[in-house]
């Protein structure tokens, strides 16, 4: 019994003299603490207006800086966003503009295809077939303004831009007049005594024809492009007229 009493003694005594031990350690760390804190607030004084001034400063420019980065990701978002809107509209017109773009570079051909024939033919040894050949370039002419005239008024119905309408539709009214005037140019029999001055007249509308389709092919171009109805129009507007007796196209939405 007494050696357990002593080994119980020793551990409290042990115990105890550890936790007075650690309380003293903590009371002095706390001391330095509570020293080093006065020291510090009588050495170091408050904030000068020019510290508040700079600590300010320096925040805003901070701001300023997040602020002007955040724009920067924000127009450049906006910038790729409408480049792509972009391009989506080029290609769904040029999808729209194929066949009429098509057909209308077709009849230019046509036409210079008529012209040439027209010229081989005052070879009075070559004009039976010369004759042929420019009759049959002028019947594909009109066919493929035809076909670019209705080709025209599908892309109009197609074209979600309002505003674009009148511009497609100064179009239509061109394809219209180019294929009534065509279709008055008279190729002369080969056996006209007049056929060379026939045939003169006949290559210079031929030729009229064929610069108002070109006019028309960079109106389309351009419409393809960015849609500007001013400039289709200021295109347009050199290309041939109807004649007299007015063209056959009216406008789309027209009873």
């Amino acid at each position: 019994m007494a050696i357990g009493s002593d080994i119980s003694s020793f551990v409290s005594s042990t115990i105890g003299t550890t936790v007075n031990d650690f309380i003293d350690l903590a009371i002095v760390i706390v001391t330095l603490m509570l020293i080093w804190y006065v020291i510090k607030f009588f050495l170091v004084g408050p904030p000068t207006p020019e510290d508040k001034a700079a600590k300010r400063d320096r925040e805003s420019g901070e701001a300023e800086e997040a602020k002007r980065k955040r724009g920067e990701l924000l127009e450049e978002r906006r910038t790729r966003k409408e480049a792509a809107e972009k391009i989506e509209v080029q290609k769904r017109r040029e999808h729209n503009m194929r066949l009429p773009l098509g057909n209308l570079i077709h009849a230019m051909t046509d036409c210079t295809d008529t012209v040439h024939s027209l010229s081989e033919g005052r070879n009075a040894a070559r004009r039976v077939s010369a004759t042929g050949d420019a009759t049959r370039s002028l019947h594909s002419c009109n066919s493929r303004l035809r076909q670019a005239a209705r080709a025209v008024r599908g892309a109009l119905h197609r074209e979600r831009d309002h505003t674009l309408h009148g511009a497609l539709d100064n179009i239509y009214r061109f394809l219209g007049a180019a294929e009534h005037e065509i279709a008055n140019i008279t190729i002369p029999n080969h056996a006209d005594p007049n056929w060379v001055a026939l045939a003169a007249t006949a290559s210079t509308q031929v030729d009229h024809i064929r610069a108002g389709c070109d006019s028309i092919r960079q109106a389309i171009d351009q419409y393809i492009r960015d849609g500007t109805q001013a400039t289709i129009a200021a295109i347009t507007a050199g290309t041939p007229s109807p004649g007299p007796s007015g063209g056959r196209r009216r406008p789309v939405g027209t009873p």
